[in-house]
């Protein structure tokens, strides 16, 4: 053997003659050498087997690239691009509405009267929007023109609390002042509003009557309606909890899908959600309240039609204004139920870390919950008693159970390093457990329904946060795909002509942005003297998404904003050559102060402590030549 190679495995180096100390080298190299050989030989024996699962097929977020220019240069360079330029503030006492990365932002607060009148005020558009389009698909799923669904409509004003049916009227007081039309072109009205926020109860009595009185319709094989899971304990990389869903809708749904809502209500908790802009409860199905609970959902199949009873759209927004607990959201849920809109309600607890899932089907449900392991939902009745009731198939027979495999095998292959940082990518993947390859279509999480069968169907956005972030009343979300592909209206028509339908628009994905309740905010910004500085630049930078915003102090040195995102920021103030910065967590009312500080002196510190900092290195780094020079001279003991 050749010597040198010899002489490394054996540690026989001169100055190793220490018996003992020779032995103790050999062995560890042995040791590590052994591992080596039995990590080559059975590679699975230290992953469990994780290593046959296929990855995730989105790849991780990179880091923002603009993360090392000053925050100043960013603005500038953001303005002279219109992207701030473009923003649209309008702030009011008790409503506020903004943009941001593809959703319009608003805060309603107030009598139910208010609140539904400053929501149908600043979202007419997105109302008119919405309603013709879940207008066209009732008509072409269940042959129901929208005449027929304001019938219906009607007959569920009697099962809705006094609370709502002011929310409501206040919307279409909202939408009148706007001159806002239905999809018959007349103004909209009470009916109107009620038949839309109503539209999936009707479907799903519909689907009841249809179902005893065959009636042919238009059907697009199994219906995929979001994907979604909820993880906590030692599956997670801190051990709080981790809940994502997406919603999954046809792509002539955008934008008025794209609205987050900071509502406070008289009576009741906090909302935070996702809403189809014109419904009192979410419609996209994504909330936070101030009581710690977040609640996604994934839609089920059709289960036995309750007549009278109260419908689900006034459930759901009673559940998340007045629980405080999985148990108490599960209560609500299930009293009274008409039997509409059977779904997997995703919700976690913040204040208990416990997450959970509510399948409900009509008569029966089922409530899971945990403080350590992981569930996934996707349209699949994992209950075998709501799946009867449905008389749905079970395992690889059903439509929707390759994205349910999918989710477990991510949560083995990820166990124990589940975050918001997985979530997102798993709202984005794209393996498909039919094909066993990257394929995007229906059975994958991130749904590309029209590469199956050309119908224009699929993610719509991708929601996903955490316990820490549900303590700051905070979410991440994009919109558009979860993949953060583009859907291209003209190309789809191109390749689908049957289903190029007239009211689809481009679906332009966005960066994933967080969102929370919005609260006052008060800089005071103070020179070296201690004096306020009137006219100074605020620059307030997200931790997490990086977003920008900008102000200038006015008299007394402050700036004023009563309706400002709650997070985790940098902000930076200047004037001239003076600047100060501070980080803030910013989850409440908040009055802070800014000192100003030299420029020129901040530089000739930092210059100070590199030079301290290299001075320090040479005179270490010379200690260590010494004394290994002084180490090689001696001579190596005997034996």
């Amino acid at each position: 053997m050749n010597k040198n190679i010899w002489s490394l495995i054996t540690l026989s180096q001169p100055n190793c003659n220490s018996g003992i100390m020779r032995r103790i080298q050999i062995l560890s190299v042995y040791f590590v050498l052994s591992l080596i050989a039995i990590s080559i030989v059975s590679p699975g024996i230290f992953s469990e087997g994780a290593e046959d699962i296929p990855p995730l097929t989105m790849p991780a977020t990179k880091p923002n690239p603009d993360a090392h220019i000053d925050v100043y240069e960013r603005l500038e360079r953001e303005k002279q691009e219109g992207y701030l330029k473009g923003k649209i503030e309008i702030i009011e006492d008790n409503y506020y509405f903004t943009t941001k990365q593809g959703f319009d932002y608003i805060h309603l607060e107030g009598s139910p009267s208010d609140i539904g009148y400053y929501h149908g005020l600043l979202l007419w558009e997105k109302i008119e929007r919405g309603m013709a389009s879940y207008a066209f698909l009732t008509e072409m799923r269940y042959d129901l023109n929208w005449d027929l669904c304001r019938v219906q409509g009607a007959t569920y004003w009697p099962n809705i609390p006094a609370e709502y049916q002011l929310e409501i009227d206040g919307i279409v007081r909202g939408c009148v002042e706007k001159n806002a039309r239905n999809p018959d072109g007349e103004v909209i009205d009470r009916f109107d509003i009620v038949a839309y926020n109503s539209i999936w109860d009707i479907w799903w009595r519909s689907s009841y009557i249809r179902n005893i009185i065959p009636i042919p319709i238009f059907q697009t094989d199994t219906i995929h309606h979001c994907s979604g899971f909820v993880a906590t304990g030692d599956i997670t990389t801190d051990g709080g909890f981790v809940i994502c869903q997406s919603l999954w809708m046809p792509y002539h749904l955008p934008p008025s899908h794209g609205v987050f809502a900071d509502i406070v209500p008289e009576a009741g908790h906090r909302i935070l959600m996702e809403l189809q802009a014109g419904m009192i409860w979410s419609g996209t199905e994504w909330y936070l309240n101030d009581a710690g609970l977040v609640v996604g959902e994934t839609t089920l199949g059709d289960a036995p039609y309750q007549w009278l009873n109260t419908p689900a759209f006034v459930r759901i927004r009673q559940a998340i204004q007045y629980a405080s607990s999985i148990d108490e959201f599960a209560n609500i849920m299930t009293t009274n139920t008409n039997g509409a809109y059977c779904g997997d309600y995703v919700i976690c607890d913040a204040e208990t870390n416990e997450a959970g899932i509510v399948e409900l089907g009509s008569h029966t449900y089922e409530v899971w919950k945990t403080d350590n392991g992981f569930h996934g939902s996707c349209n699949y009745p994992w209950d075998p008693e709501v799946r009867a009731e449905m008389e749905e198939p079970e395992g690889w027979d059903h439509g929707c159970y390759p994205r349910y495999m999918r989710l477990e095998q991510i949560s083995q292959k990820y166990e124990g390093n589940i975050n918001c940082e997985i979530a997102k990518r798993t709202l984005g993947d794209h393996w498909d457990m039919v094909e066993e390859k990257e394929n995007k279509c229906h059975w994958t999480l991130c749904g590309h329904v029209e590469n199956a069968t050309g119908y224009p169907h699929g993610s719509l956005d991708g929601k996903t946060t955490n316990r820490t972030m549900t303590l700051n009343h905070e979410t991440w979300a994009r919109y558009g795909h979860s993949c953060g592909e583009d859907f291209i209206a003209a190309d789809h028509a191109k390749n689908n002509p049957d289903y190029a339908y007239p009211n689809l628009r481009d679906m332009i994905a966005q960066p994933w942005t967080t969102f929370g309740f919005l609260e006052p905010i008060t800089i005071t910004v103070l020179d070296k003297n201690g004096e306020p500085v009137e006219g100074a630049q605020i620059a307030f930078e997200n931790c997490a998404d990086g977003y920008l915003h900008e102000g200038i102090t006015g008299p007394g040195g402050m700036y004023h904003h009563p309706y400002f995102q709650t997070g985790t920021y940098n902000i930076t103030a200047r004037n001239g050559e003076f600047r100060g910065t501070i980080y803030v967590e910013f989850n409440q009312v908040n009055t802070l102060e800014i000192s100003l500080t030299d420029k020129s002196d901040d530089d000739s510190h930092s210059s100070e402590t590199q030079t301290t900092f290299v001075i320090v290195g040479l005179i270490i780094a010379g200690l260590l030549f010494v004394a290994i020079y002084r180490k090689s001279q001696k001579k190596p003991e005997q034996d």
